[in-house]
């Protein structure tokens, strides 16, 4: 952090003690807004790129995005998006919250999979044969097949060994855009689908993370 950032953190939040062990007053001190230190946040990055310093750069441009999400003229719009990537990577810094978000993710598809979205075994069609005379005294068989809706197993039936485990396995692939080749009732399609939507997503934000600090 930057010394022009304390004067600023410090006059948002009075009582949080930013400034407590330093031997200035704030009134002597040149308050700069969260677009100024953003600027200068900025400059100080571009320097240690220059300088092939990528892992050092990192931590102003952690301090850049904060400065962006909390400055006065950022839509609602922007500052919405720079929260949620603040929130799931670190602005792309921090791999430890992209890992955790993505083990939620898996978590979370897992439960609906057991819950709602992994039907219980059986067959999945149903076969009706229709046996009519035809014109000339034979007879003519005609056979349909119709798809049985999925149905899901009662009470404490879904929380078996079996599916907790397949539910893990179509939750693991789907991050990886995987298809288990597993049939699901309608809210577990789009359960997975949100995941392989989501899971890339996390994952290129860890890898990013990661770069982002070994980089030299």
């Amino acid at each position: 952090m930057i010394f022009e950032e304390h004067p600023w953190r410090a006059q948002r939040k009075p009582r949080s003690g930013w400034l407590a062990s330093e031997p200035f007053a704030t009134d002597q001190v040149e308050q700069v807004g969260a677009s100024r230190l953003a600027a200068l946040y900025r400059s100080l990055r571009k320097a240690l790129e220059d300088g092939k310093n990528e892992a050092g750069a990192g931590d102003f441009y952690f301090g850049e995005q904060e400065a962006r999400r909390r400055a006065v003229g950022t839509s609602f719009v922007e500052r919405a998006v720079l929260w949620a990537y603040w929130l799931v990577s670190g602005y792309g810094q921090r791999a430890s919250r992209t890992v955790t978000a993505l083990a939620g993710v898996i978590a979370v598809l897992a439960v609906v999979l057991i819950t709602c979205g992994l039907p219980a075994a059986g067959p999945t069609s149903q076969s009706t044969t229709v046996t009519h005379a035809v014109p000339g005294g034979g007879q003519e068989t005609v056979t349909t097949s119709t798809d049985i809706a999925p149905q899901l197993p009662a009470g404490n039936a879904r929380w078996t060994l079996g599916r907790v485990e397949t539910s893990l396995r179509i939750a693991l692939g789907a991050v990886v855009f995987r298809d288990a080749g597993q049939k699901l009732t309608s809210v577990g399609t789009w359960a997975v689908m949100v995941a392989r939507f989501v899971g890339p997503i996390l994952l290129a934000l860890a890898a990013l993370a990661v770069r982002a600090r070994v980089k030299r």
